[in-house]
């Protein structure tokens, strides 16, 4: 996966992350402008590269943790960063072994996407 630096960042959540041992950090969710990124056909194996790029970047941890979401335009690219964000920081709470909690509360504050949300309407 290509490294997407964080850029301008437009948005921020502050978490206390709880460490199974129990220490605890604050950690804060950085989302990043979206952007076109600069990679050639080339790069990107003959396939055309996405038009828009947003990042999401976590600081605080031991290292900071970054992942990004690819859209046509800016407001896909969002739009797709919120669907993974749960799973993402789901996998990097397991991976530094804790959880994350917003406003004292275990979880991430963010809105949960069903697959049910993903069909075609019939309407």
């Amino acid at each position: 996966m290509r490294d997407v630096p964080i850029g301008e960042v437009i948005a921020t959540r502050e978490f206390v992350f709880h460490v199974t041992d129990g220490g605890e950090r604050q950690v804060t969710l950085q989302i990043g402008k979206p952007v076109r990124p600069s990679w050639s056909v080339e790069e990107t194996r003959g396939v055309a590269p996405p038009a828009f790029v947003s990042p999401f970047q976590i600081v605080g941890l031991s290292k900071d943790e970054r992942v990004y979401a690819v859209g046509i335009d800016a407001v896909q690219a969002l739009v797709l960063g919120f669907r993974v964000l749960p799973s993402w920081l789901a996998i990097t709470a397991s991976i530094y072994r804790g959880r994350f909690f917003f406003l004292e509360e275990d979880g991430l504050g963010l809105p949960q996407f069903s697959t049910e949300s993903m069909e075609p309407s019939q309407e």
